[in-house]
């Protein structure tokens, strides 16, 4: 999410104030403060709302490096350029592309050259370069349900591909900081594909150990009553604009599972498994952010990320291939299950409405309402009587 929509969507300002002061007093004691005027002895830090990034002026070495990693453009060699020039300028500036307000932090000890602070969607997260570990904090007046279904999953499973937790507190985890970049930032075509398919390799080996089969029409039916629940809280509190299509189109994924199998195979999901989410460290990809995760098919994650479902165009290059042989195997990706493709393509699909109900459901205010309309609409650009009929 863009740092300009966030600014919209929450209260800056006093979220990172008291997410910081919180976090500082519950770790370290009282006699820390977290504020917007300045105070002798404390450090000051600039806002860079396009980095998305608090650091004191004229950072070191190392959080710039970070920066010029994370910051790259796939794809494009002259935005790639443009992103590594504006890196520069911000880091060797003490106000370009700076908010007016600066952020201070008693005393100053408590922050050191080394150290950035990242605001992200639903936590804050602050970087120690000089220990190499980073601190994730879940946002005041957010609800704490991912928060703590990331951190319950992480300390509860040992696994090489999911970075391991450290440190945590209450609401709170540290970790070690990765080195690499993020899989959506890579620019080699062949190492994003070997990064892709050990993320896929991983997912898989995950789905093997937790796979049970459960009864079918009680887990659509409650996929379907969770849709709809969502559906009457978003209409109240939210106001979508998209009502009328997600309810109509709700109604048409549960008539497609009608005749759906009786089993169904379930495992352990990720949920968002996108290229933002996996991170690559030369030879080796981590698999990140594991908030979403749930029991949900065996195929939803991997359909995700071949598919690139969590960007647009993604679910009408999936149902495009409705019609085309081989959609099944892809799916599955070597597992094995006795539901046509159909049936599966309108499953993931159900398991896709509700993953984006609850992601805007868990938001403050009218939080996700704009990306929840922006999903539905790129739906409804789709014939549905074309893909499930004539499949």
């Amino acid at each position: 999410m863009g740092f300009q929509a966030l600014l919209t969507r929450e209260d800056y300002y006093g979220i990172l104030k008291d997410t910081l002061q919180r976090y500082y007093t519950q770790r370290y004691g009282d006699g820390i403060e977290v504020g917007y005027e300045p105070k002798t002895g404390a450090a000051e830090l600039i806002m860079n709302p396009r980095l998305g990034m608090i650091f004191q002026p004229f950072p070191p070495r190392k959080p710039r490096k970070y920066l010029y990693r994370s910051y790259n453009i796939r794809g494009n060699i002259v935005k790639n350029i443009a992103a590594k020039v504006f890196v520069f300028l911000s880091t060797h500036s003490r106000n370009l592309f700076t908010m007016q307000k600066k952020l201070y932090i008693y005393p100053a000890g408590m922050i050191k050259r080394d150290m950035m602070i990242c605001y992200l969607n639903r936590s804050i997260r602050i970087f120690d370069f000089e220990e190499g570990k980073t601190v994730s904090i879940q946002k005041e007046t957010f609800t704490s349900k991912f928060f703590q279904n990331q951190l319950q999953f992480r300390n509860g499973n040992n696994y090489s591909y999911i970075p391991p937790i450290t440190a945590y507190g209450e609401n709170w985890f540290e970790e070690n900081i990765l080195e690499g970049k993020s899989l959506a930032r890579e620019t080699d075509k062949d190492k994003f594909t070997a990064g892709e398919n050990q993320a896929l390799a991983s997912i898989l080996e995950l789905v093997k150990r937790k796979i049970e089969l459960a009864d079918s029409k009680a887990y659509i039916t409650d996929i379907i009553e969770g849709c709809r629940q969502f559906l009457t809280g978003a209409k109240e509190t939210k106001g979508i604009n998209t009502i009328n299509e997600a309810t109509n189109y709700l109604e048409l994924l549960s008539t497609v599972l009608v005749q759906a199998p009786e089993k169904l195979p379930l495992a352990e999901s990720h949920g968002d498994l996108q290229a933002g989410n996996i991170w690559l460290e030369e030879k080796k990809a981590w698999i990140i952010d594991w908030e979403t995760h749930a029991k949900r098919s065996i195929w939803f994650d991997v359909t995700t990320l071949i598919f690139g479902t969590r960007y647009y165009g993604g679910i009408r290059t999936l149902t495009s291939k409705l019609k085309e042989d081989g959609l099944k195997e892809t799916m599955l990706h070597g597992q094995q299950c006795d539901w046509n493709a159909r049936s599966m393509v309108a499953l993931f699909l159900l398991e896709d409405l509700l993953f984006y109900l609850e992601d805007m459901m868990e938001l403050p205010g009218q939080g996700g309402k704009d990306s929840f309309d922006i999903y539905m609409n790129e739906l409804s650009e789709i014939n549905w009587h074309q893909v499930f009929e004539e499949a």
